[in-house]
């Protein structure tokens, strides 16, 4: 299975959380949620995707819902709050 670690405390900002992101997922094209929600909703494999300190994030209630948006549509993804 594949993992992401999200640390919330390195990436407070949209830009550089998905930066982050797109640097891990091939499948994303551009810094926006639209992007991230397809890239996830098409992955074909196991992901676990950690997230740590998500109240340091600075959009955390609208990247939440694009992660409960995601694990409906993609049974090969998961994520974890770990705080």
């Amino acid at each position: 299975m594949n993992k992401i670690e999200l640390d919330c405390l390195k990436y407070h900002s949209k830009k550089e959380l998905l930066s982050y992101l797109r640097d891990n997922l091939e499948e994303m094209y551009s810094l926006n949620y639209d992007s991230l929600l397809d890239a996830l909703t098409g992955y074909e494999f196991p992901l676990e995707i950690n997230i740590k300190n998500k109240t340091l994030y600075e959009d955390y209630p609208n990247l939440k819902e694009v992660f409960e948006i995601v694990t409906k549509e993609n049974k090969n993804i998961k994520v974890n709050y770990l705080d």
